[in-house]
């Protein structure tokens, strides 16, 4: 279970990616202690259980900050905002059919207009409620599971990049005043302006792979 495909795709690999400033500072200082530690890491399976530390780093903080910041966890969520009676993304006739779909399967009622505007808060759960219940019903969807690696890669790697960000920031200090290295300053500038730009466009990019889970979501239920 450690490797299959979410935890290789949503996990390793943006832990991987938020990794190379350490290894950076790591292999590129002249620093005998940090060199002994680099034979130790390359020498000894500790350099997974620190990929795997990054990788759980990655999620704790994509969960904590950018999911809760952006969709207020679920409450939030386009899966919860389309569903809502005063949203206008989904056509009126594929909401009418989610929700007899709902009504049908699970004996689930969508909230009204009148719902809505009486107590949004109840009404979105509601709709939370729901939800979960077409994603159990839709476990197993391939076409599912894809966005849903791809959510998960974009928040983990957004959450790792404030922890590289601030390694490069370090690295910066480190490479200019203490152990003059040309490479290892310009390799940390770089990196830190990426992971900078990843930040920056961290809104756009999570309400994105939002939107585009929550339509195949609703499609694929529809034709389940």
């Amino acid at each position: 279970m450690m490797f299959n495909k979410y935890n290789r795709y949503a996990k390793l690999f943006p832990a991987l990616l938020t990794f190379i400033p350490a290894l950076v500072l790591l292999l590129l200082s002249n620093n005998t202690e940090m060199m002994f530690i680099v034979n130790v890491i390359m020498r000894m399976t500790v350099g997974v259980a620190i990929v795997w530390f990054f990788a759980f780093i990655n999620r704790l903080l994509g969960k904590a900050i950018f999911q809760t910041l952006f969709f207020k966890n679920e409450n939030e969520m386009p899966t919860t905002n389309f569903l809502l009676p005063s949203d206008t993304t989904l056509s009126p006739s594929m909401k009418k059919a989610i929700r007899d779909k709902l009504k049908n399967d699970f004996n689930i009622d969508l909230p009204s207009a009148r719902d809505e505007a009486k107590n949004i808060d109840k009404s979105r759960k509601q709709i939370i409620y729901a939800v979960s219940q077409m994603r159990n019903s839709t476990r197993g969807n391939e076409l599912l599971l894809q966005h849903n690696y791809e959510y998960g890669f974009i928040r983990n790697l957004l959450g790792g990049s404030i922890v590289a960000f601030l390694v490069c920031i370090f690295n910066l200090y480190f490479f200019r005043n203490i152990n003059i290295n040309t490479t290892g300053f310009n390799l940390s500038l770089g990196l830190g302006i990426s992971y900078l730009l990843l930040l920056l466009l961290s809104k756009p990019l999570t309400e994105m792979l939002g939107r585009n889970y929550a339509k195949v979501l609703f499609e694929q239920y529809l034709h389940h």
